[in-house]
């Protein structure tokens, strides 16, 4: 989710690089650099991968259930947000050990990252 937003300030950049004239390589090898993933999320995607696996069918039992339109057609999440958070706070963060903190630093991220792989993995069963 976030890496996804600096990927593509970094090809804004990188296109808009591309087309001036004004130092364009050494600005090119900077806006290229936008792509590369920390070393510390790296490490805790691969660690989250592992975390996950039991649940995951769960997961996305419950993700489908809990999304869903109302009569306006606006994507109700709520109950979802609540469900992910609880199963952050009671499985997860329990479990992640030297990553907790980092963790802890960037929820939005690590929530971002679990509705990520569990969206992947409901569209892989269907």
């Amino acid at each position: 989710m976030a890496v996804g937003a600096v990927v593509a300030v970094g090809d804004f950049l990188l296109n808009a690089v591309a087309k001036s004239s004004v130092f364009p390589r050494r600005l090119q090898l900077i806006a290229g650099s936008f792509r590369i993933v920390p070393r510390r999320y790296a490490s805790m995607d691969d660690r989250l991968d592992i975390l996950v696996k039991p649940y995951l069918a769960r997961l996305v039992e419950q993700r489908n259930q809990f999304l869903f339109r109302d009569e306006f057609g606006e994507v109700q999440h709520d109950q979802w947000a609540r469900e992910l958070g609880r199963f952050i706070d009671e499985t997860v963060m329990p479990r992640l050990g030297p990553h907790k903190a980092f963790a802890q630093r960037r929820l939005l991220y690590l929530a971002g990252c679990l509705d990520d792989l569990i969206a992947k993995a409901g569209s892989e069963a269907a």
